[in-house]
């Protein structure tokens, strides 16, 4: 599952599985915006909302919750560089170790190069989420300032 975090909210995007979780009629779903805004998919419809994620970019959501003092005080956060060019990098927090997620990514980076098959952020995270199913593991994305 992705997690997106926007001011210390969690959310987690279901975009890809938007229309299965409306049909489900269990949780309520959000369009999340490029700005930080959210609005409800009942403002819009399902087909509605699923067509504005496609042409604009946007993901859809269910909330998840603020993210607890506790875990901003003891999470980890890791750079991930598996490449030459550092564009690529991207930063996680989690509950893990930094020997557990080498441990894990280490191999996952090497049995890629070995059959010469790509792989993207996503799927470094999602191997995590595998081996530790029950961790928190969050992608972050810090803003940049320049000055």
């Amino acid at each position: 599952m992705e997690i997106k975090i926007v001011d210390g909210f969690v959310w987690c995007v279901v975009t890809k599985r938007a229309k299965e979780v409306w049909d489900s009629n269990l949780f309520e779903l959000y369009i999340l915006h490029n700005d930080g805004s959210e609005s409800s998919v009942h403002d819009y419809g399902i087909d509605v909302a699923i067509e504005m994620a496609r042409e604009y970019g946007l993901e859809i959501g269910i909330e998840g919750g603020y993210l607890t003092p506790s875990f901003l005080q003891e999470a980890n956060s890791f750079e991930i560089n598996t490449t030459a060019y550092s564009e690529e990098n991207f930063i996680i927090a989690t509950e893990l170790s930094e020997e557990q997620v080498v441990g894990v990514l280490g191999p996952f980076v090497e049995r890629k190069r070995d059959l010469d098959e790509d792989y993207t952020n996503a799927d470094l995270v999602d191997e995590l989420e595998y081996v530790y199913p029950n961790n928190l593991i969050i992608e972050l994305s810090p803003s940049k300032i320049t000055i």
